[in-house]
């Protein structure tokens, strides 16, 4: 089976909505947040690193495990399970911003993904780590 196992330093970040602005024609136009942009950028970035140039062709798994650094920060003593973060961002999005900076790099098209799991818990560092595999 062929795989590649990254961990992505860092707060897990959520992927933002589009925004949208009038250019100066008048036009609305939809950009991507910086925030978003620099985050894609990273997760390609330690994904080319770790892979050798593999890129992934066929069924693919992705397994996705967000650390958050545990804290007393507002909402963490809401939880009743203290290994699992409930607080933002949600893991759609975090999964979404992860996808979408591996999309055309670790594989051609996203829809190749035919298994997928995200986990949000505490640790003690922050981190997504981030495991990619074929489906045999």
């Amino acid at each position: 089976m062929n795989e590649v196992v990254f961990v992505i330093p860092g707060r897990p970040v959520g992927k933002e909505r589009p925004r949208v602005v009038q250019n100066d024609n008048g036009k609305s136009v939809a950009y991507t947040p910086r925030k978003t942009k620099d985050y894609e950028s990273l997760v390609r970035l330690v994904f080319l690193q770790k892979a050798n140039g593999k890129v992934f062709e066929g069924a693919i798994r992705v397994e996705i495990l967000a650390v958050f650094e545990k804290s007393k920060a507002y909402g963490d003593e809401q939880n009743t399970d203290s290994k699992f973060c409930r607080n933002r961002p949600d893991a759609d999005n975090i999964e979404k911003a992860v996808l979408d900076g591996l999309n055309g790099v670790a594989w051609k098209d996203d829809a190749s993904i035919v298994d997928l799991h995200i986990q949000k818990r505490y640790g003690d560092k922050a981190q997504v780590m981030v495991c990619i595999s074929d489906v045999k």
